[in-house]
């Protein structure tokens, strides 16, 4: 037998493969690192006039909570830090959808209760008491003393507080100890000019179906008005600190009742939690710190007119505000051109990454497939030949292929195919049918392989073909998956639609555990059955639902919601401005859209003895291009979700660049067409009675303010927005945020007596019980002493303020009366024998106690000083020579009443009154032309028909 029939390798058969190199060795698929831009522009930086101010918030109730997620949202929008030193507080007894998310800007004290709630005898008819009562408990006031330290701590000094919400709400029954406790907070941290200052910013309407009754938000606006007069405010309780508040609790309060002018065409009432949020956004911005300048010259007045008045003085504002959805655009924009890189948007041109496939013919599918294998950077003779296989005789002798022409096969497939998907615009269909092509023709050599009759069928080079072959057709059909999910991501499917071909879609989950180069990384993979396609259309379409959406509220609009045409704007600016190309002939693609698009490639990740796994690369802004890619940014097409996510946040990068433009230029042209709704804002958003209002001097005083970013901008539009106010008036405030134009108008130091709706809510707080509604001693206290009045005289009658602030005790006011009239209380000439005092004669082991200099408010001063000023001193448990103080109170009272008692039924008793008439006289007659003084006179006449305090 022939040595050849032993050596079969060594036949001249074989003689064509000897002159065969081996299997050069191979490289990884390198991603491309040139020619692309190391980094995007960095985005654009707002410029900062200034930080806010320290500023704590308090929202009170569902108008309160309402208020509060609409400011914070305004607040949040510049995305920058600023807004840091800006804390808010929800004080509510409602489930909130405020998000927890916020974390330490926002905190939330939902009221619990853990025990009985206590109310106040004299409130019982009260809807407000049980708010009150809650807020008492110590679980609740604990986390708002809690609060407030670590908030009072972290901010420093000059810190303004605003606390808004509705005087509508039975929530505001919170508001006074709220004060209280905030008040007392200075001498408790040890500081001194820990507030710049205290306002409220309140609504007599709720943005919610259910409401006080009129006569119930009287008596609130009542109380907390009286709240702006210097004290001391005795409160209910203690909460641990001082019972009283020698200041002020409040330094300015709004109050606005959501009517817009009266002078406009269409008087309509306003969202009230849209206008308290639009209205504290003003006063909080840095841009206001003008605005308050001015403010508190003109509020100067009002402390004018309540010495004059003796009544509350209250402010109000009107506001209207145009803005720019900036957010909703650039999504809208960004989703846009993630869309257009992939798939091309402009007629005519070829421009997206990948295309959708048309029918080929089996030539042209040859060609490809041929260029897989010859084209690429691994040249050997072994392609070439079996390609032109075209029969079993074909294999009648056969290569002797070591295991490395496995590797060497994936990777001139894997180079290759990466080179063409990334031609722009890639074919996938194309590609995949070349690939299933290439597949059917090793199926062909595998079969004339096996059917062929060789002479020698057990040689190893047939067995190992055999083998490579079979391997081979496992990585064309892997990589053919890979292409079929893509496409079926990347382009929607009709309904009679399949994928193009796909050999083996099974073969990815042969062994995922081996094949799976980015689970074995440890990265995630998301399963969305929806595609790319269908994910980024999803996104566009919610983007431009957002900003058909956008407000179009009767004071807080945008520029793109005043007509049905928004999205044609918006669609007219992508078009010449972002992408010029679409709508001017013969101009190259934009910079963004050619940022973005060579940040996507196609890139098959090559690993020894594992399938090849083909993935489409996005590289995010803030990533610099490298030979190879990081796993989190390598997708998958089951990865749908996070490559549209990651591809639609760098096209939002690129908007960035866009803000400029947006902010000045369009926004600016949006606003002159729509400058009308700015005029809303042209009086405060309250009914007053004007004649009234007029009798007072510098009262209902008008202060307009149009803020912007661009003051080029407002001095355009100043005399089109307040045509009927002297230009002395108006004051154009630059520095605002850039994505609004806010008209402003203020009006300050009107008396609330002239405030129409609290007019007519008065009426029906008079015809009921008001003693019964109250909160507060000092209120329940002076409604007794107007229904007596009215007994009396006929006469109705509001007791001033600081009249109200002195009954605190009923008891002690009863008691000083009663004193006063049997003789008790009398005049004493002082050692000098000169100056003549009121005081109280010594009862028992108590010496007699001065009270007040004798003169023309005396009187006055000494039932302050022993109704009020003893009993409340700050040092009264440490001063044991005090009346008042807890170790001597009772016996002292007690003491006292006994004696007037007693010396009441003396003949002498009557002398005293007479002898009093002169005094009375002399208020009488100033009552006249004086709110406190009519309002001391009333108490004496009520006081002197029988004692009003009920324990007497």
């Amino acid at each position: 037998m022939p040595l050849r029939d032993f050596l079969p390798f060594r036949s001249r058969e074989n003689q064509q493969f000897l002159n065969w190199p081996s299997a050069p060795d191979v490289k990884p698929v390198r991603a491309k690192a040139d020619g692309v831009i190391s980094a995007l522009p960095s985005s654009l930086k707002e410029q900062r006039e200034g930080e806010y101010p320290p500023t704590l918030i308090i929202a009170i109730g569902k108008t309160g909570d309402q208020a509060l997620a609409l400011l914070m949202e305004k607040v949040l929008q510049d995305q920058t830090n600023r807004s840091a030193s800006i804390r808010a507080l929800l004080l509510t007894e409602s489930p909130t959808t405020l998000s927890a998310a916020i974390g330490r800007q926002i905190r939330v004290i939902e009221l619990q209760k853990t025990g009985m709630s206590y109310v106040t005898n004299g409130a019982m008819q009260s809807a407000r008491a049980s708010s009150n009562a809650l807020f008492q408990q110590v679980i609740n006031y604990k986390r708002y003393q809690e609060w407030l330290q670590e908030n009072l701590l972290d901010l420093g000094s000059d810190v303004q507080v605003y606390f808004i919400g509705s005087l509508a709400e039975s929530a505001i029954g919170m508001v006074g100890d709220a004060l209280q406790i905030l008040r007392n907070f200075p001498q408790n941290l040890g500081r001194t000019g820990l507030f710049s200052r205290v306002s409220a910013i309140l609504s007599l309407r709720a943005s919610t179906a259910s409401s006080l009754p009129p006569d119930e938000i009287f008596a609130a606006c009542r109380e907390i008005s009286r709240m702006t007069f210097t004290g001391p405010h005795r409160m209910n309780t203690s909460f641990g600190q001082s019972l009283v508040v020698e200041s002020a609790l409040l330094d300015y309060l709004f109050i606005l009742d959501g009517s817009m002018p009266q002078t406009l065409e269409q008087h309509q009432e306003v969202d009230v939690a849209q206008l308290l949020a639009e209205s504290l956004f003003t006063f909080l911005h840095p841009s206001a710190r003008f605005l308050w300048e001015n403010l508190i010259n003109d509020l100067r007045s009002s402390g004018e007119i309540r010495q004059e008045s003796h009544l509350p003085v209250i402010h109000s504002v009107g506001t209207a505000t145009l803005y720019i959805p900036l957010n909703e655009i650039k999504r809208y924009i960004s989703v846009r051109l993630a869309d257009a890189v992939l798939h091309g948007e402009q007629e005519g041109v070829e421009e997206g990454l990948v295309k959708k496939s048309s029918f080929q013919a089996e030539p042209s599918l040859r060609s490809l497939a041929r260029q897989f294998l010859l084209n690429g950077p691994f040249p050997h003779p072994v392609f070439l030949w079996l390609l032109e296989a075209n029969s079993q005789n074909y294999f009648e002798t056969i290569p002797d292929l070591s295991p490395k022409f496995i590797s060497l096969f994936q990777a001139q497939v894997s180079h290759s195919l990466t080179h063409y998907l990334n031609q722009i615009p890639a074919d996938l269909g194309h590609a995949n049918m070349a690939l299933a092509w290439l597949d059917g023709h090793l199926s062909g050599c595998e079969k004339w392989l096996n059917d062929g009759n060789l002479s020698r069928p057990n040689v190893p080079e047939r067995s190992n073909f055999q083998y490579l072959l079979f391997k081979w057709r496992e990585i064309i059909q892997f990589l053919s998956a890979d292409l079929g999910a893509w496409e079926k991501s990347l382009f929607p499917l009709n309904e009679n639609e399949s994928t193009l071909p796909s050999p083996t879609l099974n073969w990815r989950n042969t062994n995922p555990e081996s094949s799976n180069w980015r689970e074995s990384s440890g990265a995630k993979t998301e399963d969305l059955p929806s595609g790319i396609y269908a994910i980024l259309k999803s996104q566009r379409d919610e983007a431009e639902i957002a900003i058909s959406d956008s407000s179009a509220d009767r004071i807080y609009r945008s520029v793109l919601a005043e007509s049905n045409q928004d999205i044609n704007e918006l669609e007219k600016y992508y078009t010449d401005t972002v992408r010029p190309e679409l709508s001017k002939i013969g101009m190259e693609a934009s910079t963004s859209f050619n940022r973005i698009r060579q940040r996507l490639e196609w890139w098959i990740h090559i690993v020894p003895d594992r399938l090849p796994q083909l993935y489409l690369i996005c590289w995010p802004a803030s990533v610099t291009p490298a030979m190879t890619p990081p796993a989190d940014i390598c997708f998958k097409a089951d990865q749908a979700l996070a490559f549209s996510t990651t591809l639609t946040q760098l096209a939002y990068s690129q908007t960035e660049s866009l803000e400029s433009d947006l902010t000045t230029n369009w926004f600016g042209r949006r606003i002159k067409l729509l400058a009308d709704f700015l005029r809303r804002a042209e009086d405060a958003y309250i009914r007053y009675d004007q004649n009234a209002a007029a009798r007072f001097k510098n009262a209902a005083t008008r202060r307009s303010y149009l803020i912007s970013h661009d003051p080029l901008l407002s001095r355009d539009l100043v005399n089109d927005i307040f045509p009927n106010t002297p230009r002395f008036d108006i004051n154009e405030l630059g520095g605002g945020q850039r994505t609004r134009v806010t008209s402003f108008t203020l009006r300050l130091n009107m008396p609330l007596s002239v405030i129409t709706l609290l007019q007519e809510f008065q009426r029906d707080y008079i015809e009921r019980q008001p003693e019964n509604i109250h909160l507060y001693e000092q209120e329940r206290a002076a409604t007794i002493y107007e229904k007596r009045l009215w007994k009396l005289n006929r006469v109705r009658i509001s007791l001033s303020p600081e009249m109200t602030i002195l009954l605190a005790e009923p008891q002690l006011v009863t008691l000083f009366f009663q004193a006063l009239f049997t003789g008790v209380i009398h005049t004493h000439h002082d050692e000098t024998g000169r100056q003549p005092y009121w005081i109280v004669n010594g009862v028992q082991d108590f010496s007699p106690l001065s009270l007040a200099p004798v003169g023309k408010d005396g009187l006055l001063l000494a039932l302050r000083r022993f109704a009020l000023e003893l009993p409340n001193a700050s040092d009264i448990n440490q001063n044991p020579q005090n009346y008042f103080s807890s170790s001597r109170r009772l016996n002292y009272i007690s003491a006292l009443t006994n004696l007037v008692k007693e010396t009441a039924s003396k003949p002498e008793a009557r002398t005293v009154r007479n002898s009093l008439v002169g005094e009375f006289t002399e208020w009488k007659a100033r009552g006249e032309l004086d709110r406190l003084a009519n309002s001391f006179h009333t108490v004496i006449i009520c006081e002197l028909d029988e004692p009003v305090w009920t324990g007497w």
